[in-house]
């Protein structure tokens, strides 16, 4: 009967997977108990359901596929691989190759192309003119894809990075925020990349002076780490950033429990960096707070805390010379403030070279180099 035969098919031992739409392809599978699958597909399915294939290929055992459709199908992936191996030369020929075998329309396999030619670029110390391909590769993945997808995600944290160190700060900013606005809403479990953009974000923000923003994405961030399982760097950095922005908005009543938090989290991980940075900021709210004391316990211990870990960055060093002679100065120990005022200018002198020079009717300050909360 024809129940029994469907009953036999349900149960053979092998499964020939037909040269169909991979979404058909993987309705039959499910349908299947086979030990061994193989599958046969194009180049029609490779370049507009790349996403789909690759979720039936995952559950093969064996691809019937030409020459061709072989090197679509794993060419970009070759091309990263041989830009990490330092074959620059043999990845960019294979990329020109294939892209030149492309067609203008937005299929996956261009935009995995487009993308290891943005890496390629990269690689080459060519950040800038790796955008442009980037930004169409993200494009078509948005499309093609869906904004929640890995691949969008991957591509899209590529671009930002790209247009931070370009120093196109705004740019970057719009592309974490894209993907914010996919992620975020919608979703019983938070995605596991949320808190890495949020971070991100966070960062950009600070150093645009954007911390009404910044303190606003941080309160977000922490509704999201409460619901996932963060390292506790993470979380650390996170609430480093949040207390840095409440502190410029001036609210460094709210910072300090956080920094407290932070000062914790970052003892328990054996971090000397974020320990000092969370001592540092804590000198800062309890100097708004007017306990100048305690200001200049946490200001010293950020100085000790840096200098056992062997943290020489001038910057930083400059920073807490900075905090620590203004705390002085509100103590009224002027000698000692001047001196370490001193001590941040030389060592902003040393990071920042050439310095910027004053004007004629200009007294050269430490604000003029420096502003201790950032």
């Amino acid at each position: 009967s024809s129940a029994a035969s469907d009953v036999y098919k349900r149960q053979a031992q092998y499964l020939f997977l037909g040269n169909i739409q991979p979404t058909l392809q993987l309705e039959v599978l499910e349908q299947a108990n086979a030990s061994f699958v193989a599958l046969d597909t194009m180049n029609l399915w490779i370049e507009h359901w790349l996403d789909d294939l690759k979720a039936v290929l995952n559950r093969v055992d064996a691809l019937i596929i030409n020459d061709s459709e072989l090197r679509q199908l794993a060419s970009a992936a070759l091309a990263d691989c041989l830009t990490q191996a330092g074959k620059a030369a043999e990845s960019l020929e294979l990329i020109k190759q294939e892209l030149a075998g492309q067609d203008s329309n937005p299929s996956l396999v261009r935009a995995l192309l487009l993308r290891s030619f943005a890496r390629w670029l990269t690689a080459a110390g060519a950040g800038g003119e790796a955008i442009p391909p980037l930004r169409d590769a993200l494009r078509i993945l948005e499309h093609k894809l869906g904004a929640q997808d890995e691949a969008v995600i991957t591509t899209g944290l590529e671009l930002s990075e790209l247009l931070e160190d370009e120093g196109r700060l705004e740019e970057a900013v719009a592309v974490l925020e894209r993907l914010l606005d996919s992620l975020e809403p919608g979703r019983l479990r938070p995605h596991p990349d949320l808190p890495f953009i949020h971070l991100r974000l966070l960062e950009l923000l600070i150093e645009l002076e954007a911390y009404q923003p910044a303190a606003e994405l941080a309160a977000r961030a922490d509704a999201v780490l409460s619901r996932l399982d963060s390292p506790p760097e993470l979380q650390a950095k996170l609430l480093l950033y949040r207390a840095q922005a409440l502190i410029h908005l001036d609210q460094a009543p709210a910072a300090a429990p956080l920094l407290e938090q932070s000062l914790k989290l970052s003892q328990q991980t054996k971090d000397p960096a974020a320990e000092a940075a969370a001592w540092f900021y804590l000198s800062s709210s309890r100097q708004a707070e007017g306990d100048l004391d305690q200001a200049l316990l946490c200001a010293q211990t950020a100085s000790q805390t840096y200098a056992q870990a062997g943290i020489a960055d001038p910057e930083l060093r400059a920073a807490v010379y900075a905090r620590l002679s203004s705390i002085h100065a509100a103590r009224g120990e002027s000698e000692k403030s001047t001196a370490l005022a001193g001590q941040a200018m030389d060592l902003w002198l040393e990071e920042q070279n050439p310095a910027p020079e004053p004007g004629p009717d200009q007294e050269l300050s430490l604000d003029d180099f420096f502003r201790p909360e950032q």
